[in-house]
């Protein structure tokens, strides 16, 4: 197969179910190509990015980092998303369960042999502050948008499997040179374990929008969500507080709730110590001064272009295997670098596992 047929197949293949795909190649290049091949060939050059992050720095990649300018600060943000798999059933366990039933008849040993599961894919965000450009629309309104995205992806490995993922990430983009790393997410105990372990010495950002919607939710349950009125009073000069960095009153001010009041505190102790323990990763004044990016929206809306559009399809399920190696794709694309990624590419160097780095990078 050629290079060229190869990247409009995997074009295709990335945003469209295989069998409406097969379709559309007939239609397009007047190419009759079994479902089979359709998939085979995206999922092997997907494999290829999936399987390089999982090796070691090569002497030739130690010396490009040397070459790489330090930037001012590196953002890494990350976030997960549930991806329906296929996953074999144990059938002793559900012989096991199933036992006989009262006319001791056994179970069919015709059953299904997999099953669906949702299982959660981490996604990780690297960019730079050179990368965040400023745009004023024709309406005079200023828009952030963001070049020059890098994605790494993990999809049901286990942590240590995303953290080895981020780490290599992280050296062959020169992240782990810049002045200063901010680590930007939600307060999931698993973000907080990569960034002691990967960026240990990182400004740590809980999430603006995380936050508030912690804030918010819980005010509605403790005051009852016909009770607006209430819950605002209660929540307005709490979101104003945290907006100018004074943690520490609002900590005070959800206390002092929790003291003066007869109801069930279970939601306000959860709150408080959801902010205690994020503490400080809310001085938001700061982050602001500081110029820091305080909201995760790229992340969140990169789960959804990335994996919830192409993967929760109606009617899709995937093998673990072939999910990620498309998500890796699809990242790709969504970096903006699908042409220069299939133009630099020796596609035969590259489907032996050679000359990855670059296209990586």
């Amino acid at each position: 197969m050629t290079k060229a047929l190869a990247k409009n197949l995997s074009l295709i293949n990335i945003f469209t179910a295989f069998d409406h795909g097969q379709k559309i190649v007939k239609d397009l290049l007047q190419l009759d190509i079994p479902k089979k091949i359709l998939q085979t060939v995206s999922y092997n050059i997907g494999t290829k990015l999936t399987e390089y992050f999982q090796k070691d720095i090569t002497t030739e990649e130690q010396i490009s980092l040397f070459e790489k300018k330090p930037v001012d600060v590196q953002y890494f943000l990350t976030d997960g998303g549930q991806t329906p798999l296929l996953e074999k059933i144990d059938k002793k366990s559900v012989n096991k369960s199933e036992g006989s039933d009262k006319r001791g008849k056994k179970p069919n040993k015709k059953g299904p042999k997999n099953e669906k599961k949702y299982r959660e894919a981490k996604v990780g965000l690297f960019f730079s502050s050179k990368d965040i450009l400023k745009i004023n629309t024709k309406n005079n309104v200023e828009r952030t948008e963001i070049k020059n995205k890098r994605f790494v992806i993990s999809l049901h490995h286990g942590l240590e499997h995303f953290e080895k993922t981020v780490r290599k990430a992280s050296l062959i983009l020169g992240a782990s040179q810049a002045k200063t790393i901010v680590f930007l997410s939600d307060g999931a105990e698993w973000c907080k374990t990569i960034q002691n372990k990967v960026f240990p010495n990182a400004v740590r950002i809980l999430d603006w929008y995380h936050a508030m919607e912690h804030l918010w939710g819980v005010a509605k349950k403790f005051f009852g969500e016909s009770a607006e009125k209430e819950f605002t009073l209660w929540a307005k000069p709490l979101e104003e507080l945290l907006w100018n960095g004074q943690i520490h009153l609002a900590l005070t001010m959800i206390m002092d709730t929790i003291k003066s009041t007869n109801k069930n505190t279970d939601a306000l102790f959860n709150l408080y110590h959801y902010f205690k323990s994020n503490e400080q990763a809310m001085k938001y004044k700061v982050f602001r001064e500081n110029g820091y990016f305080i909201g995760s929206g790229s992340i969140e809306s990169a789960i959804k272009y990335i994996m919830t559009t192409r993967f929760k399809m109606t009617g899709c399920h995937w093998r673990r295997d072939n999910a990620e190696a498309l998500m890796w794709l699809r990242a790709k694309y969504f970096e903006d670098r699908w042409d220069e990624f299939w133009g630099k590419m020796k596609y035969r160097n590259f489907m032996q596992g050679e000359d990855i780095y670059k296209l990586a990078a």
